[in-house]
């Protein structure tokens, strides 16, 4: 009895070892890069976007996720762990809900089940890493909005709420406007600005302001453009023919008219710090993850450029504008120990692919 005991346990060791041999053997997929997809429950209201940067270490993974429920931002954004085996992959949260992704790689596409009960896919998205063109220190005391037109650089310094004029060539401070907003003391706070060489335009709550500039001091000759249906605008770029807009809350962008009709909305995953067009497609700089994303005309993201230092979280992106040709994006450098004599450093970077 003993005996054929035996043989029946090598035997059963000797078919497991193949079987881990064969999966074993079956070269991971390559999972790093940036995944956007859709996930769907079990009843019709249950749906939405996901948006996943994933960092992949043999079969070991790492990143962060982002949820949209129906056209709303679920999270901004939680930390993630994985494994991916062969064509295996989970992935897990492991914060907010700690919710596991299940599913097998295919032909750069990823479908599969969600531990909490819905089905999931994404796709792998077209990536690249953007390049430093051009480096200045930003003046000003809180710089939070950047514009950019053929000659000058234009920062809102939210400390005194001014605009200081740079030279696009050197960054050297040319001058500044103040006293912008003397009809109502309430608007006296921009929440986005854009230039097109001759105006200046900044948003805040629903309305658009445009100056004329002649020259650096105090601008006249204001314009307002009430935008009844957003509630609380954001960033703000104007390509000569359209506003581009992101709401307060950064998961929702829009294109209005001169006018400030509301012509398009777009919904995603992610928080939007910035958003430009470059007269064909919308790029939006997302700040959870540090990625400069493309959007098509039919309002599909279809490509996406990681930022220079995405991957360390002393550096943060915070507007996004055009010169026509390259990026300008507002990054604050973080200090290790923020203090009145070591404070945050804000930079200019221009960026290119």
């Amino acid at each position: 009895m003993k005996k054929y005991t035996t043989i029946i346990i090598v035997l059963a060791i000797g078919i497991l070892s193949g079987c881990n041999k064969d999966k074993l053997s079956t070269p991971n997929a390559d999972v790093t890069g940036i995944w956007a997809g859709t996930w769907s429950g079990d009843i019709d209201t249950d749906y939405g976007e996901i948006l996943i940067e994933v960092v992949q270490n043999g079969s070991n993974l790492e990143g962060e996720l982002f949820l949209m429920s129906g056209s709303n931002l679920q999270n901004e954004g939680t930390d993630i762990e994985g494994t991916v085996y062969g064509d295996e992959i989970n992935i897990r949260q492991t914060s907010g809900s700690e919710n596991s992704f299940n599913g097998e790689v295919v032909n750069n596409t990823i479908s599969g089940r969600v531990k909490y009960g819905a089905d999931w896919n994404a796709t792998k998205i077209p990536s690249g890493e953007l390049k430093i063109l051009n480096t200045f220190e930003c003046p000003g005391e809180f710089p939070k909005y950047i514009a950019v037109d053929d000659k000058n650089i234009w920062v809102y310094d939210g400390y005194d709420s001014s605009i200081i004029q740079l030279s696009k060539l050197t960054g050297v401070e040319e001058g500044k406007l103040v006293d912008f907003a003397p009809w109502d003391s309430d608007y006296y706070y921009a929440r986005g600005i854009a230039s097109d060489g001759t105006y200046i335009y900044w948003s805040y709550h629903q309305q658009i302001t445009k100056v004329l500039i002649s020259n650096p001091g105090t601008p006249k000759d204001f314009e307002v453009i009430k935008i009844p249906e957003i509630s609380n605008l954001s960033n703000l770029f104007f390509d000569g023919k359209y506003f581009h807009v992101v709401d307060g809350i950064g998961d929702k962008a829009y294109k209005l008219s001169k006018s400030g009709t509301l012509l398009s909305t777009i919904d995603m995953p992610g928080l939007c710090q910035g958003i430009i067009s470059d007269g064909t497609d919308i790029w939006m700089l997302q700040s959870s993850p540090n990625i400069l994303s493309r959007y098509n005309e039919d309002d599909k993201l279809v490509e996406a450029y990681r930022l220079p230092n995405s991957l360390n979280n002393r550096y943060s992106y915070h507007d996004l504008s055009h010169d026509g040709q390259n990026f300008w994006v507002l990054v604050n450098q973080s200090s290790t120990n923020p203090s009145p004599s070591n404070p945050d450093k804000y930079y200019l970077y221009e960026l290119g692919k």
